[in-house]
């Protein structure tokens, strides 16, 4: 075997570099969760009363202690896949 020997202090190094990235991926897949999607057909672009159907779902599920939510920039993004989900 062709071990590298490494001392204690690399080894802390490599958890704390570790956790920071999970705590980061973690983060940034929790703010793309949070675009809701929703009315992604045809008559929901349309539709004045979906739209204000999902203003109104995204203001009710925001209104719980430390959520935010929004409809989707993008509606065939959204419908297509979550890749956060996977993430």
């Amino acid at each position: 075997m062709d071990a590298t020997p490494i001392r204690l202090g690399q080894e802390f190094s490599d958890t704390h570099n570790r956790v920071g990235y999970a705590e980061r991926t973690r983060a940034r897949s929790i703010e793309v969760l949070r675009e809701l999607a929703l009315g992604g057909t045809r008559w929901a672009q349309v539709s004045t009363v979906m739209l204000i159907f999902l203003e109104r779902c995204c203001g009710t599920w925001s209104s719980a202690p430390a959520s935010r939510f929004w409809r989707q920039k993008n509606h065939f993004e959204a419908q297509g896949g979550k890749d956060a989900v996977v993430e």
